[in-house]
């Protein structure tokens, strides 16, 4: 799908939406994950360890905004913050993380949050986990 002739504001929509759909088919094919929260701006999932994913619009700078904090202790405090840019006319790009079009990134930030919240007794190490888990986005509350 070409991004080119496509405002900012209607790649927010389409990416924001597609992430939704894609989370809320995993919910109804696993009924133990939870929606937390849904509007027409933000959207959160649970997992039932606690881990859960907030996403939000973003802002002027970035498409989408998005925080998965963990369940286990050695990552309290430490979630995994990402943020989603446009790439250029074709793709858009996950700050320190793939670029892809918008399903992909879609299903990376559901992969994310399936595989790396499925497992309280093992934890991921913070090396591992993506750099946009280290960068600036603040807490989304």
């Amino acid at each position: 799908m070409s991004l080119k002739h496509r405002s900012d504001d209607e790649v927010r929509r389409a990416l924001f939406d597609r992430v939704v759909d894609i989370l809320e088919t995993e919910r109804t094919r696993n009924h133990s994950v939870a929606v937390c929260a849904q509007s027409p701006c933000v959207f959160s999932i649970q997992r039932p360890d606690g881990c859960l994913l907030m996403v939000d619009i973003g802002n002027a700078e970035v498409l989408m905004r998005g925080q998965l904090k963990w369940c286990y202790v050695e990552h309290q405090g430490e979630p995994w913050s990402f943020s989603v840019a446009r790439a250029d006319d074709v793709a858009v790009r996950m700050v320190g993380g793939p670029t892809g079009s918008i399903d992909e990134i879609a299903e990376y930030i559901k992969a994310t949050f399936l595989n790396r919240s499925k497992n309280v007794h093992k934890p991921i190490g913070a090396a591992t986990l993506p750099t946009a888990s280290r960068r600036l986005l603040p807490s989304l509350q």
